[in-house]
């Protein structure tokens, strides 16, 4: 904090009797530097500077001086807290001083340089505020790998105020400070250290409250900068991978909208014929590989399948119904879709033929509450019956085994690489969620306390095998990252209420 204050009997304007003009002194600090300028004066009597400070009130006396080609000091001796005052006068031939400049009070704290991280794909981008003083050269960048010690990675001048590190590995750790670089090889206090895990993919977040889509770093512990705000209320959305364009449900317009960064939103209504104005929609699939979107609708339990047939323009290519009610579907790697009709307490998957679809319905679940999540790679799916806890594996014959029983769980999904099936539950009943990781016979690997009380959503980062939980209470986590192995890797609170994600890859 600086303050300008009253010189008394120093406090005038104008030339003094030697033809020195009042001072143009100005004072900053960075963490316990002080550093003190002031316009350089062309008169021929000058030989220098007199530097005057008082620290809490104590008194003022003469400091130090500087030479008369130079308008700057740096005072390396203050402490934190402390209240300081300074003033100077100029030098003069035969032992004369001019009047004082105005007396400018500092509060040094070790508040320093606010540093901010993100990354995309194999870049991190470093980014803080600039700092508006002439005896500020430029910043060091320092930069320490996971196991090991930080060392001075770059420098960049003063005018700017960012850096690009291309030299970084995916899933493994980073962590950066930087410091101003001064005058005389003065280095500031470092920021404060920032940790970040680049990598190829992100995290698309809806939060439900501020009705914003934000885009979070490979590790989701850091915002890309990348958003989309000012949403309507979104029931569901998906993102094409190929192009970038993400497709959100609005409920309460009953539409689909397109959202392409830098473009304001396309809504696809009647009487436009590209897309049916829906009933109710509850979910929406995109296939990146065949160009597809599937978008099922709860209220009419209709099915649609929608072919896109250049960039952002789509026809419609098939339109089927449950006889009951499309909730949650999936989409497996050979094309079929699977969708809850949780009116007919049922799963059932439309597998594309020649003439049509083959439907086939598997039920015997005891509600319609039912959680899905697609083994893609082995061709079977489980299934969580959430009213008796019961987790089955099935396939396109039916129910192949129930092979665990989990309570109050919300969340299901698969470990692409090994099969093995994440759940979101509250299963010893204690309000708390955990993580339980079931091999593909339905044993128990561990279970995981998650700190949270109320998630809203859990996936597999396929590129990684990470888990990704999101939660909506006040004062716990809304994001947290753990590992395959069910390590914990970050926390994240920058949310307000997210409700739904997307992990997607980046090229």
């Amino acid at each position: 904090m600086m303050i300008n204050i009253s010189c008394g009997e120093r406090d005038i304007t104008g030339p003094d009797d030697n033809g020195i003009s009042l001072f143009d002194l100005k004072v900053t600090s960075i963490g316990l530097i002080v550093i003190l300028s002031w316009d350089a004066i062309d008169n021929s009597d000058l030989t220098g500077y007199n530097i005057y400070r008082q620290e809490d009130g104590g008194g003022f006396a003469e400091y130090d001086s500087v030479l008369g080609e130079e308008n700057s000091f740096t005072d390396l001796t203050v402490k934190v807290d402390k209240v300081y005052d300074y003033y100077i006068t100029a030098k003069l031939t035969d032992n004369r001083e001019s009047i004082s400049s105005d007396t400018l009070r500092i509060i040094p704290s070790l508040t320093t340089l606010d540093l901010r991280v993100t990354s995309i794909a194999l870049k991190v981008i470093l980014s803080w505020d600039a700092i508006d003083n002439s005896t500020v050269t430029g910043n060091n960048i320092y930069r320490r790998e996971e196991g090991g010690g930080f060392v001075k990675y770059d420098s960049v001048l003063s005018e700017e105020n960012s850096f690009t590190d291309l030299t970084v590995t995916a899933d493994k750790k980073y962590e950066y400070y930087i410091t101003a670089k001064l005058t005389e090889n003065i280095e500031s206090l470092p920021s404060d250290s920032l940790q970040i895990i680049p990598g190829l993919t992100t995290t698309w977040v809806l939060d439900n409250s501020t009705r914003i889509l934000n885009e979070l770093t490979h590790d989701v512990a850091h915002k890309t900068g990348n958003f989309f705000d000012n949403l309507p209320f979104v029931t569901a959305f998906d993102i094409d991978e190929n192009r970038g364009y993400i497709y959100l449900l609005n409920g309460s317009a009953k539409t689909l909208m397109l959202y392409i960064e830098g473009q304001e939103p396309a809504t696809f209504t009647n009487p436009d014929s590209t897309f049916t104005l829906f009933d109710d929609p509850s979910d929406i699939d995109y296939d990146s590989v065949r160009d597809d979107m599937w978008i099922a609708d709860g209220l009419s339990g209709n099915i649609y399948r929608y072919s896109q047939t250049n960039p952002g323009e789509w026809v419609l290519a098939d339109s089927l119904n449950t006889g009951g009610s499309a909730d949650v579907g999936q989409i497996a790697d050979n094309g079929d879709y699977w969708v809850i009709n949780s009116k007919w307490k049922s799963v059932e998957i439309y597998q594309k033929r020649n003439t049509g679809y083959n439907r086939i319905n598997i039920g015997g679940f005891s509600s319609g509450g039912i959680l899905l999540a697609l083994d893609e790679k082995r061709a079977r799916a489980y299934a969580v019956d959430i009213d008796i806890g019961a987790v089955s594996v099935i396939t396109a014959t039916g129910v192949q085994s129930t092979i665990s029983v989990i309570d109050k769980a919300i969340s299901a999904a698969v470990e692409p690489e090994s099969g093995d099936l994440w759940l979101l539950a509250d299963d010893d009943g204690d309000g708390g969620y955990d993580l339980i990781k079931l091999s593909v016979t339905g044993g128990r690997i561990f279970e995981i306390d998650t700190g949270m009380s109320s998630p809203t959503w859990m996936g597999v980062n396929s590129y990684n095998m990470n888990v990704v939980v999101l939660n909506r209470t006040f004062d716990e986590p809304k994001a947290a990252t753990f590992d395959k192995l069910g390590n914990s890797i970050n926390t994240f609170e920058s949310l307000t209420e997210p409700v739904r994600a997307r992990i997607v890859k980046l090229d």
